[in-house]
């Protein structure tokens, strides 16, 4: 038996996986018709476009999207740690319980307190606050999100590493327009959308790696049954084969859990 990565995970990476190829995507095309002579929208498209100024509505067109993106990353990041804490749960403790309940909706409690309590990598920690920080400046009309003192600090001491592991960021320049209500450029949001998968990578190893697997498919398994009748009478009347099919699909379809037939005697399931 075995999983690789949580149900949690595996519907980030579904839903943002591919983000920073779909923001190159679109600003290519951006750039495309830019640059073309005389641009104009096809024949097929049923609607009007007859922009005042093509090239300010281009540029204004990609800073709405650059911004867009930054947005869908902070709310893929909440999608995940709100999966996580759903039934059946992979996370559970006394502790957690505590750390979802302080941090109610924000997300931004939900990345520094989980994340401080599973020991994360702090710079991921920090650009997740700069990221988080950043989005509600620009998508909330009287958000005053401020970076803290000592992340500011943090980042800028760490400056020299950022710029390695990203690309060249330079981490002073997005933390001035993070916190003036600058909209970011394509390397900002590009390194922050890495730095969002780097983070859940390693929250989701860490969770892994507590993991008692075992009992977490006997609870996954009577989630299910609990949830559906049809799932508890269609194991009740089943030959062996079929029972061990649905069992699979259960686990991986709840939580992402791979198993071998040899597998499902340990779960001794009671009806």
């Amino acid at each position: 038996m075995k999983i690789t990565k949580t149900d949690a995970r595996r519907k980030f990476k579904r839903k943002f996986g591919q983000a920073n190829h779909f923001l190159i995507t679109s600003l290519i095309a951006l750039d495309y018709l830019e640059n073309t002579e005389t641009p104009k929208k096809p024949s097929s498209f049923n609607t009007t476009w007859n922009p005042k100024d093509i090239f300010v509505s281009i540029r204004r067109t990609r800073e709405f999207l650059i911004n867009a993106f930054l947005a869908s990353a902070v709310d893929s990041l909440d999608m995940y740690f709100s999966i996580l804490n759903k039934a059946p749960k992979i996370l559970v403790n006394e502790d957690i319980e505590i750390i979802y309940s302080k941090a109610g909706r924000s997300v931004y409690q939900k990345v520094t307190l989980i994340g401080e309590y599973l020991e994360i990598d702090k710079l991921l920690i920090a650009l997740m606050e700069l990221m988080i920080a950043w989005r509600n400046n620009l998508t909330h009309a009287f958000a005053e999100n401020i970076i803290t003192d000592t992340t500011r600090e943090y980042l800028k001491s760490k400056q020299l590493e950022i710029l390695n592991l990203y690309s060249g960021l330079k981490i002073e320049e997005s933390i001035k327009k993070a916190e003036e209500k600058i909209s970011p450029d394509f390397k900002d949001v590009a390194s922050l959308i890495a730095a969002s998968h780097r983070f859940i990578e390693e929250i989701d190893n860490k969770i892994l790696e507590k993991l008692d697997i075992n009992l977490y498919a006997k609870e996954v398994i009577k989630f299910a049954i609990k949830e559906s009748n049809k799932t508890k009478l269609k194991l009740t009347v089943s030959d062996e084969a079929t029972k061990i099919k649905i069992l699979k699909n259960i686990l991986l379809n709840y939580a992402a859990l791979e198993i071998e037939e040899t597998d499902i005697e340990i779960f001794n399931l009671s009806l």
